[in-house]
């Protein structure tokens, strides 16, 4: 007969002795950080997406990995910055898109990064992000709307280019 594990132990010890064991309570919030001013709280196209995500990065050296959260009529609920990254790479785990976006309630996200290089074309890498970023939010019940990429006077458009939602499974 092998070992129990020691968690089973001390769950049958606690139980024959009645003890209570306490539990940690935790509260989830967004916390403020700032505003800024933009020409319209409503995302209208890609290109309004585009020139309100890059008025929040400003010019950044390293790239930046951006959440824009939408209501249902595509009103501004707020920016999160996810990830500050290096001169050619961001890292972050998905979890940490998702997150601020369930706490805001977003109907809709679109996400965003820059390429310090300036070309705004999409990588390999990029393009993997971006599916793997549309499963995780039709799961979640959340639209990914775009994922663009920021140049140094352009930008990429998953959505413009049929790289997302019906025109990318066609």
């Amino acid at each position: 007969m092998g070992k129990k594990p020691i968690f089973h132990v001390v769950k049958a010890r606690r139980r024959a002795t009645g003890a209570l064991v306490t539990v940690t309570v935790y509260r989830c919030q967004l916390v403020e950080e700032r505003t800024i001013a933009v020409a319209s709280a409503v995302v209208h196209d890609t290109a309004a997406a585009a020139a309100l995500i890059r008025t929040f990065m400003g010019s950044p050296d390293r790239e930046m990995f951006v959440l824009l959260m939408l209501d249902l009529a595509n009103h501004v609920l707020g920016l999160h910055m996810v990830a500050l990254g290096d001169l050619a790479t961001v890292r972050f785990a998905l979890r940490e898109v998702f997150k601020p976006a369930l706490l805001r309630n977003a109907e809709r996200i679109i996400v965003a990064h820059n390429h310090v290089g300036g070309d705004s074309r999409p990588s390999a890498e990029d393009k993997k992000l971006t599916k793997r970023l549309a499963k995780g939010a039709a799961l979640l019940g959340i639209q990914l709307s775009d994922h663009i990429i920021l140049g140094r006077t352009d930008f990429y458009s998953f959505l413009d280019e049929g790289r997302l939602g019906k025109k990318a499974s066609q």
